[in-house]
């Protein structure tokens, strides 16, 4: 009888055993309450498995640069020459654009003249000054005195007219880079106070943040895109934040590229081959850890722990506790 007893019970731990082997090494989250699921329905959804490929999203936002734009206020203006073009760098007091105006040359001309001419009849006087000594000082006083007086009214008014030449030319007010030019300029259609000129003042620089561990190298260009356009940017610094994102900056690999601040950047981050996958609202979290309930044949509900990986989209990757051939239950 004891060997009967013996025999019964070494077959079933034999076969308890056995069917041990045969089952998947996943861990089953046995802990976890499935009462929610009792007495609510569910949706199943199928586990997918496939090729992938995560794209990396990032908002650009614009740092450290200035606007200056050019304009001139004087009427009846005509071009004299332009010197120099879209993407030029250009340093603080050098001439951009020299205007002509036959008003302003007409007068300068006049002023110049007239300092000439009444600064040889003062020169004249005081020679002669030191050459009559019988009475100079009743003599001569009141006409030098009235000389000088010319001569620096003249200077005054010569100026003034070169003052307003000045301000018919543009001259950089800083260092930095032609980003516009107006086609009016070239057709000579100047109107006063209207936007000749554009010049972008410091290092063009756009910043990005993400707590992706994307393999970013300074030097390495990626495109961002702008409403319809596309627009090569370089990495150029790499910065490691305190709450362990990291700041990507950018520069524009044609200094002329103005980006709004909806631009953003899409990055192929390489195809992921025969993944399993699943849409993040499967995926549940307790504490630190998270799991599925996955559908067994007879119908119940196992809760299994999952390792996730990338999220692409409203899907994400499973790494480990699922192998693409299961169904999970979402609450509907």
């Amino acid at each position: 009888m004891r060997f009967i007893r013996f025999t019964v019970i070494s077959i079933l731990t034999l076969s308890a055993f056995l069917a041990g082997c045969g089952q998947k090494a996943y861990e089953s989250v046995t802990e976890i309450p499935r009462t929610i699921y009792e007495k609510e329905e569910y949706q199943k959804i199928a586990v997918g498995k496939g090729d992938m490929e995560p794209v990396l999203k990032m908002s650009l936002t614009r740092h450290d640069t200035e606007k200056i734009s050019y304009s001139v206020d004087e009427e009846g203006l005509e071009l004299e020459e332009l010197m120099v073009g879209i993407g030029d760098h250009v340093s603080e007091g050098q001439l951009l654009i020299t205007f002509k105006s036959e008003d302003i040359k007409k007068n300068i001309e006049k002023y110049s003249g007239e300092v000439i001419k009444k600064q040889l009849l003062l020169d004249h006087y005081k020679r002669m000054y030191n050459v009559d000594f019988k009475d100079r000082d009743e003599k001569y006083a009141v006409i030098l005195e009235e000389l000088t007086d010319d001569v620096n009214l003249a200077k005054l008014y010569l100026e003034e007219e070169q003052e307003r030449y000045r301000k018919c030319q543009v001259v950089a007010q800083s260092e930095g880079t032609v980003s516009y030019i107006s086609n009016k300029v070239l057709s000579g259609l100047i109107e006063p106070g209207e936007n000749l000129l554009t010049q972008i003042c410091g290092q063009t620089q756009y910043t990005a943040n993400t707590k992706d561990s994307f393999d970013f190298e300074v030097g390495d260009i990626y495109q961002a895109v702008d409403g319809e356009e596309n627009y090569d940017m370089k990495v150029v610094e790499i910065i490691d934040e305190s709450d362990f994102s990291r700041t990507v900056v950018f520069e524009p690999v044609d200094v002329t590229t103005d980006l709004s601040s909806a631009a953003y950047m899409e990055i192929k981050k390489g195809k992921l081959p025969g993944v399993v996958y699943l849409p993040t609202r499967a995926i549940n979290v307790k504490v630190d850890s998270t799991f599925v309930y996955v559908v067994k044949e007879n119908g119940f509900l196992e809760g299994r722990y999952v390792e996730l990986g990338e999220e692409i989209g409203d899907l994400v990757v499973i790494k480990s506790g699922l192998d693409g051939t299961e169904e999970v239950a979402v609450k509907e």
